[in-house]
């Protein structure tokens, strides 16, 4: 049987309609855009705390927001429609911003700022050695190459791939460890093995590719992120228990197994925070962070031709650069993102029965819960959803049962006042006239008996 969710749980305190978790997102973009804005500008010395600097900190927090939620996507989804799903909404944005790149700000560069050259050719092939979501090439010959970080037009873009191949883990383990404990465990493993590799890696105990090492740590907080979803429903949205995150959170900065201690709390502190602010309509409806991320490398570097160091502080850097983003994220938004993820719309109507168990409801307190018992089949799936909606049917237009069978005695005569016909109290007759009883008992209008719920 599913497991009750208790209405003091961070499963019931997470509204998925009515959340912080866009705004907090956009905040963690302008972290990274400060983060940036030391090397762009010519800087060093970029803050850290725990061995992580700014940019760490909020491209974790990003991953672990996007485990927790992600998890929740595909507990609720088909495997592939989640993977049709996830890939619209990342995707779209990111081939945009590189033809953006390309076609616009390289050759605004060269004409603005006096840059060497541009070529249509040097564009075609920056966008065609990064159409994936790895990069394979970050600079477009003969553009931006009089700033203090020459050459470099998409830095921020590598935690894409990444997070897609995220998506693909999560979505197969779901569909490979059919029970709650399984999943868990799982999840942990990950997470632990993850963490474990990064700070390896840091102390030079292993040596793995380039490409591999830099995914240990941001996999390590989305696998911390897919745990806090899997026991929500037992986790308590109290304030004691978010000071007591913080604590683990800052003993573990300090011990110097940040990679290892940090997930888990960092994701509670994040999706309590997106509970309780709640946040407002515009920005629950409207999620510019995603496109703040991408477009603001490249506007930082053209900033940068203008303000460097000594002439300008980092942290002037990062705020003209964050406004110079907004206009472009919430192009992105409007243009590409948001009518991206309406494609996607008729997945998640296919996909009203969740294929992990999980009922289908919009309530965060129905869609926590697991059942104990291995999760059915897309078969099975489709078989109660067609079982389903005929009842649903019945139930919306009142024909499941007649009225007032439900109360009546089984040795009622089956007359027309225990029937409810003519002359029954509170009930119409055919010529519109009232039978006796009106003022004792008034009428009701047709539908399903009370307490039914659709």
């Amino acid at each position: 049987m599913p497991t009750r969710t208790s209405p003091r749980s961070l499963a019931a305190a997470f509204d998925p309609r009515r959340n912080a978790l866009n705004a907090i997102r956009l905040v963690l973009a302008s972290a990274v855009i400060l983060a940036h804005a030391w090397p762009m500008g010519g800087w060093s010395g970029e803050p850290s705390a725990g061995g992580l600097s700014i940019g760490d900190w909020a491209v974790g927090a990003f991953f672990a927001i996007s485990g927790f939620l992600i998890t929740r996507s595909r507990m609720r989804t088909a495997l592939t429609d989640f993977v049709l799903r996830r890939f619209l909404r990342i995707y779209p944005a990111y081939i945009t911003v590189t033809l953006v790149i390309a076609f616009g700000f390289a050759p605004v560069a060269v004409l603005a700022f006096g840059e060497a050259s541009w070529s249509v050719w040097a564009s075609v092939s920056f966008v065609l050695r990064n159409l994936f979501l790895k990069i394979m090439q970050d600079d477009i010959p003969g553009t931006i190459e009089d700033v203090p970080l020459p050459g470099v037009w998409n830095g921020s873009f590598w935690t894409l791939g990444y997070e897609f191949a995220c998506y693909l883990v999560i979505g197969v383990l779901v569909a490979v460890l059919r029970r709650r404990s399984l999943l868990i465990g799982g999840v942990l493993l990950g997470m632990a093995l993850s963490g474990g590799a990064a700070l390896a890696l840091a102390a030079d105990v292993i040596s793995v590719p380039t490409a591999l090492g830099v995914a240990f740590r941001p996999t390590a907080f989305f696998f911390g992120g897919a745990f806090v979803f899997l026991v929500a429903d037992r986790l308590p949205a109290r304030a004691w228990f978010a000071g007591a995150m913080a604590l683990v959170l800052v003993a573990g900065a300090g011990t110097g197994f940040t990679v290892l201690v940090a997930p888990v709390p960092l994701a509670v502190l994040c999706v309590l925070a997106g509970a309780w602010l709640r946040g407002d309509r515009l920005t629950a409806r409207h999620d510019v962070s995603y496109g703040v991320y991408l477009y603001g490398w490249p506007v930082g570097q053209m900033i940068a031709h203008v303000l460097v160091r000594p002439t300008a502080e980092p942290w002037v850097i990062a705020g003209v650069t964050i406004l110079g983003s907004i206009p472009f994220a919430i192009a992105s938004w409007l243009l590409v993102e948001r009518p991206a993820m309406r494609l996607a719309a008729p997945l998640r109507r296919r996909s009203d029965v969740a294929p992990a168990g999980l009922p289908a409801s919009s309530s965060t307190r129905d869609c926590q819960r697991f059942d104990a018992r291995p999760l059915p089949s897309q078969r099975e799936t489709e078989q109660l959803r067609e079982t389903e909606q005929p009842r649903r049917a019945e139930l919306l237009r009142g024909t499941d049962r007649p009225r007032g069978a439900r109360h009546r005695r089984p040795d009622a005569p089956a007359g027309p006042a225990a029937s409810g016909g003519p002359g029954a109290p509170g009930t119409h007759t055919m010529s519109g006239k009232r039978g006796a009883g009106d003022a004792a008992r008034p009428s009701r209008p047709a539908g399903p008996p009370s307490g039914t719920r659709d």
